[in-house]
């Protein structure tokens, strides 16, 4: 909706849009989806500049090393208690300038000693609260797909709980 983009950029003070340097792998076919998002934010105004790095050891560098302010990564769909310490904390990898945020912190723990449904309902607000803030850009989600032989049992996933719990995988009686 590029009307509505403009309007919002406009809204945070970028009028004219405003330019966004960003790093990319060439795995995972990364550095091509950011190709095409420079194509579609060009319309709203957001001028993506991209360095694409063939060397995985200088995108990891640059990505995590917070030389770029953006970086295109691939992550899986994981537990709102692995995502603070792995992309939202201040010591987590995926947050290489190690910002820092009171509100996302409570949040989160809350989350963490919560149970049931109050669990439920914070990660939705945790979720809520880093989309509302912007902290990422998700681009493209894809289904995580399991294959398994009929002598293969244990294994069951579902939206909650997407990945397979390895421990519980048995051959069949």
């Amino acid at each position: 909706d590029v009307p509505k983009a403009k309007t919002l950029l406009a809204d945070a003070g970028y009028p004219d849009g405003f330019a966004l340097r960003i790093v990319t792998p060439q795995y995972q076919q990364l550095n091509l989806v950011a190709q095409a998002l420079k194509q579609q934010w060009k319309q709203a105004g957001v001028d993506l500049q991209i360095t694409d790095h063939a060397n995985p050891n200088q995108y990891a560098s640059d990505a995590f090393g917070g030389k770029f302010p953006a970086f295109m990564t691939s992550f899986g769909q994981i537990p709102i208690w692995m995502q603070g310490p792995s992309l939202l904390l201040p010591a987590a990898g995926f947050n290489p300038f190690r910002h820092a945020d009171k509100q996302l912190q409570a949040l989160f723990d809350r989350a963490a000693r919560a149970s049931g449904a109050e669990k439920d309902a914070l990660d939705r607000e945790v979720i809520g609260y880093v989309t509302k803030e912007a902290w990422f850009v998700p681009v493209v989600a894809t289904t995580l797909q399991y294959y398994a032989r009929k002598t293969v049992t244990g294994f069951q996933t579902s939206i909650k709980a997407p990945l397979l719990e390895l421990t519980e995988i048995t051959p069949a009686g």
